[in-house]
């Protein structure tokens, strides 16, 4: 990271003309904040980028990979609009630049998709991720990792959908062609293999969703940092698994950790913060209710307490940032409205399945 802030110094990039060298560089670092979490200082960069390029003449291709890592970054950032904005104007300059069928096209077609799928629009994302997954086969084969992707991503839509034998089917195909591919121990194939995880867990298969999620976490952990934005992702899944086995402390030891890396890394109203607290919500919930669990280490009305505060900081910050009608902030609602745990795993209102953007 420090060489590349030296090098976009070393040409200009921050302070004074920047040459088209200097902007590349500028991308790259954004990529790099992005990935990282650094959302804010991500978008300022990006932006900066786009800003300078338009004082030079010409049409230079890095205009089209700013737009696409801004738009990418405001994604993650939980700011749907404005990445759906700009993926909606890279679109229509690919098309008329490339065609309609040119494989950057499909691409931006899997981006858009991303976006529609995080603000709960489903059906939507699950057509398009299909008509993309059919042209990224016939044009760059199977194996492709862009392929990859977009099969992950059409298996995360049909999670968060309940389909979850026609998940599991693509989250197999996915993991197996990863560990070929980059082997076991990659970012990619780990979350690969977490997805998995939660399929089994939500199947009642404790000891396959266990040996997933455990080997995907300490993997994530070793190969990104405790804090990384991945790893805080594989961690509320072991918590979730937790607390379906009535771990309970566990559980919540490993749900307070993730809120709070997430409201230093992410912020307080970034949709995986939001997230963090709607699990706290039903673990509360599910603690406070169930006559198996150890001696709680908070009496009943201190626990209820508890989950009635986090699932209404949840449904505040969710209707604030996603809308009252997406589907979150509809489960974080009904679970306030219900105060009652439901059979577990099932019904727990976890939308925990990431999506990711091609090249990402």
């Amino acid at each position: 990271m420090t060489l590349y802030t030296q090098a976009v110094k070393d040409l200009g990039g921050l302070r004074g003309p920047k040459s088209i060298r200097a902007i590349e560089i500028m991308n790259l670092l954004g990529l790099l904040y992005t990935d990282q979490g650094n959302y804010e200082a991500a978008e300022e960069l990006l932006r900066d980028g786009l800003e300078a390029l338009g004082k030079h003449d010409g049409d230079h291709e890095v205009a089209l990979h700013l737009m696409k890592n801004l738009a990418n970054c405001y994604q993650r950032h939980g700011k749907y609009r404005a990445a759906e904005s700009i993926f909606q104007d890279l679109l229509q300059i690919e098309k008329q630049k490339l065609g309609p069928d040119h494989i950057e096209v499909q691409f931006t077609l899997g981006n858009l998709a991303v976006v529609h799928a995080s603000q709960g629009h489903f059906k939507k994302a699950e057509k398009i991720f299909e008509s993309v997954l059919e042209q990224e086969e016939n044009q760059l084969g199977r194996g492709h990792s862009e392929v990859l992707v977009t099969t992950q991503n059409l298996a995360s839509v049909y999670f968060d959908q309940n389909q979850y034998n026609k998940a599991l089917k693509l989250y197999k195909t996915v993991l197996e062609r990863r560990k070929e591919i980059l082997g076991l121990d990659h970012p990619y194939t780990l979350d690969t293999l977490a997805s998995l995880g939660m399929i089994f867990l939500h199947h009642e298969n404790f000891a396959q969703a266990s040996s997933s999620l455990e080997r995907a976490f300490s993997g994530t952990k070793k190969l990104l940092g405790p804090k990384h934005p991945r790893t805080l992702r594989v961690m509320e899944d072991l918590a979730i698994l937790y607390l379906s086995q009535i771990k309970y402390t566990e559980s919540e030891e490993y749900l307070l950790y993730v809120l709070k890396e997430n409201e230093n890394i992410q912020g307080s109203n970034h949709p995986d913060t939001l997230q963090a607290l709607h699990n706290l919500g039903i673990l509360y919930q599910k603690w406070s209710s169930d006559m198996q669990a150890d001696q709680p280490p908070a009496s009943t009305e201190e626990l209820c307490r508890k989950f009635d505060f986090f699932f209404e900081s949840a449904l505040t910050g969710r209707k604030r940032i996603l809308g009252p009608e997406h589907p979150c902030t509809l489960v974080t609602a009904q679970q306030l409205e219900r105060k009652e745990h439901g059979p577990p795993p099932r019904g727990l209102g976890i939308f925990s399945r990431k999506l990711f953007s091609s090249s990402e």
